[in-house]
């Protein structure tokens, strides 16, 4: 609990690098995504347990008495002494298993020393509840500040071990039964605790007493289970652990717990993310579904109406259309101010219009909520360096066909290579593939651009459906497609050397 390679203290300054399992945008399979789900909330609740239990004792001011036991002059909000533990029930292991099936105890303590405010949340426990019995053995002799600065922190609190319990029943001093909700006890029946003594019957961690039984008689050490003094509860909203923890692990177990629909999505398989079209979040109104089917259709539309109603996004939505429906067309957006032009800006950004089509004219452009340059230079800068980007790829892809490489030198050559090695070898392969339906691994064998694809972390092709591996070949197909476009588009701005060309082309010719 207290090694700080696995779990840093408060003071952790972050320099150093921690051993703890990272929470990745893709995972290998559900168990994985599920396991080191399991190992960080494991990790965070054993943190946090600490950090209570470093909260909790120092106030009760543990000290050894003339007995040479030990006694307390303080008190806590959270713990309190232990009157008697004793183990009840020791059941016998199940058929295949050597821990115990079950372990029952009673802990007695008091709640005499406690005002009525901080009673009523120790009489507040219920079943389920997780409590911690700790053994706490101080020093005869206070520590030095020497001593207490080298010293862990079990050490500075006398701490010797702790050990995890959940509720079964909690009872007065006079044995009636309290907080009890299984129906043996009627509401009209109810009556307040009586007594200052709490008995709580606990069932403690079977495999944890099975190791602390065979250390004592391996090794013989101390018996860990007479030592308890202290019982400590935690609140009650921070103390869910156990139920997420057995809950995580239950579904570690299960075979099939997410549909196949929803599989590749949850742990971040499928085409490239940048492949994925980014599409319409905005449900919208027949009054709105009206004025943007007017606002396609020739002629003049107005739309008008308070603020907040969405014309703004009415507008962006025509946008989106007229641009997907005539993709050769351009449009010019021409609003009466810099901030009205920025949020409609703002708004195209997030749907399916790629970021060279879009420009910024006239002042304002500095106040668009985006890291990119929509002004003029910057859309050049961005159409040079994408240029690079499709280059670099276009490399790669001659590498995977065992081609030379100076076919990506410029956007001229890898439109050459686009139509003598990469567009021909699709057309061998779909016809290659009109006589072979009935082969289930015949894509996943003959796709000639598998090489390409393997930097994804799930295969393409899974090789049991021809179906499905040549839907995913069109879609690899359709990738390659839309990069050579690209590259066709960057073409212009290879051949201008000024940037004022290079601005008054993008101006005329690219953008839409």
């Amino acid at each position: 609990m207290w090694d700080e390679s696995l779990v840093p203290s408060i003071n952790y300054s972050g320099e150093g690098c921690l051993a703890l399992p990272k929470l990745n945008l893709q995972f290998l399979t559900l168990h994985d995504y599920l396991l080191r789900n399991f190992n960080l909330f494991r990790l965070e609740s054993t943190y946090e347990i600490r950090e209570d239990i470093q909260e909790a004792v120092p106030h009760l001011l543990s000290y050894i008495n003339n007995e040479g036991e030990t006694a307390f002059r303080g008190w806590s909000r959270m713990a309190v002494p232990i009157k008697q533990f004793r183990i009840s029930e020791v059941k016998q292991p199940n058929i295949g298993e050597v821990k115990p099936a079950a372990v029952t105890a009673e802990v007695t303590f008091s709640v005499s020393s406690y005002k009525a405010q901080i009673r009523s949340e120790w009489n507040a426990l219920k079943e389920h509840d997780v409590l911690f019995l700790l053994s706490i053995r101080p020093s005869f002799e206070p520590l030095s500040a020497e001593e207490d600065g080298k010293a862990s922190v079990p050490q500075r609190l006398g701490l010797q071990y702790v050990r995890g319990c959940e509720i079964i029943e909690i009872r007065d001093e006079e044995g009636t039964l309290m907080n009890d909700f299984t129906g043996r006890i009627k509401r009209d029946e109810w009556k307040p605790p009586k007594g200052e003594l709490r008995t709580v019957t606990v069932a403690l961690d079977t495999a944890q007493y099975h190791m602390d039984v065979s250390n004592i008689a391996a090794k013989g050490s101390e018996d860990v289970y007479g030592t308890f003094n202290i019982l400590m509860r935690r609140k009650p909203k921070e103390n869910n652990f156990k139920a997420i923890l057995e809950s995580i692990r239950d579904l570690m177990n299960e075979y099939c717990i997410v549909p196949d629909w929803l599989h590749n999505i949850f742990l971040g398989y499928g085409p490239y993310p940048q492949d994925q079209p980014k599409k319409n979040s905005v449900r919208f109104t027949p009054t709105q579904v009206g004025a943007i089917i007017s606002g396609i259709q020739p002629g003049l539309t107005m739309v008008v109406g308070p603020p907040g109603t969405g014309k703004t996004d009415t507008a962006v939505q025509i946008l989106n259309v007229l641009y997907h429906n005539c993709p050769s067309q351009r449009t010019l957006i021409i609003t009466h101010s810099n901030q009205a032009l920025n949020d409609l800006f703002e708004k195209i950004m997030q749907r399916d219009v790629p970021a060279r089509y879009l420009l910024r004219l006239g002042q304002g452009e500095q106040e668009l909520a985006t890291d990119l340059d929509f002004s003029r230079q910057g859309r050049v800068n961005a159409m040079l360096v994408r240029r690079l980007e499709l280059l670099s790829e276009v490399e790669r892809l001659a590498r995977s066909l065992q081609l030379p490489e100076d076919v990506g030198y410029t956007c001229e050559t890898a439109g050459y290579f686009w139509l003598l090695h990469v567009y021909s070898r699709w057309e061998q392969f779909l016809a290659a593939c009109v006589d072979n339906k009935d082969k289930p691994s015949f894509v996943k064998d003959r796709f000639p651009f598998k090489e390409f694809f393997s930097n994804t972390l799930k295969p393409v092709f899974i090789g049991e459906s021809f179906e499905k591996d040549m839907r995913a070949a069109k879609g690899c197909f359709r990738h390659l497609k839309t990069m050579f476009q690209e590259l066709e588009e960057c073409r212009a701005f290879e051949l201008l050397k000024s940037t004022a060309d290079r601005a008054n082309y993008l101006m005329t010719k690219q953008q839409r």
